[in-house]
């Protein structure tokens, strides 16, 4: 259990199994896998024609992420359906487990956040490169550019393109870790107030109704950031998919 807010950026071992090092993180990760499995296999075994409250809420976010990737992308988008879906229910798992208490946020490392947007990039290079062959360095050229200016152009289009990897993870580790330590701030004063007693009691309940709405609040914004990946992927799979300024 995490006491303190900064002891999940230690790295402690528990144990080793088969030469790998399973730590807090790797348990976080396993555990959220773990979730996600049995959620969607207990709504598949009682998937009726009338459907329950899961059942509707996953049909929900099948119609919500559907209707996303073909609105950001089109039909073409429609390919990658599993695996965007697959993204964002995964990162909002992650940032819900860090919610609870003694929770463990996995998206406020940069290890978690920054791999995953290195992978998703790198993904969408493929992509590209499967599509366009080697017309994909076209992304790099802007059209109606001057001829002299091109290689400053590219230059600096290859640069901002290559910060979409910060952009991806560390606006994620940013909102996470920003949120959830301003909620430990809060309810340690929360705490405080209740053990001290005397006239801090009084403002007890301010502090405690605080914590509630930031708890609340903080909730939506791990939804939110799930989102906004969600949103950059797709954005980033136009370009790739539809090349420059298409």
């Amino acid at each position: 259990m995490i006491h303190n807010f900064f002891e999940q950026f230690d790295l402690v071992a528990f144990f080793s199994l088969f030469g790998v090092t399973i730590s807090k993180l790797s348990i976080t990760l396993m555990f959220a896998v773990a979730i996600f499995f049995f959620f969607f296999y207990i709504i598949r075994i009682q998937w009726t024609i009338f459907p329950s409250n899961w059942q509707s809420m996953l049909e929900l976010s099948y119609e919500f992420l559907y209707g996303l990737i073909k609105a950001q992308i089109g039909k073409p988008g429609l390919v990658y359906f599993a695996i965007i879906a697959d993204l964002f229910l995964w990162i909002v798992c992650l940032n819900m487990l860090g919610m609870f208490p003694f929770g463990f946020t996995a998206t406020s490392h940069i290890a978690i956040t920054g791999g995953l947007a290195l992978a998703v990039f790198i993904g969408i290079q493929v992509i590209g490169v499967v599509i366009h062959k080697l017309k994909f360095l076209q992304l790099f050229l802007p059209n109606g550019a001057p001829t002299w200016l091109l290689p400053i152009i590219s230059l600096i289009e290859i640069m901002s393109y290559m910060f979409r990897v910060f952009s991806l993870g560390i606006r994620l580790i940013a909102n996470m870790t920003s949120g959830h330590l301003l909620i430990h701030i809060f309810a340690g004063f929360c705490w405080k107030m209740l053990t001290y007693g005397g006239m801090l009691l009084l403002l007890f309940p301010v502090t405690f109704f605080i914590v509630l709405f930031l708890t609340g609040m903080e909730m939506g914004i791990s939804m939110l950031q799930g989102y906004v990946f969600t949103i950059l992927v797709c954005i980033y799979l136009v370009d790739v998919i539809y090349g420059h300024g298409d």
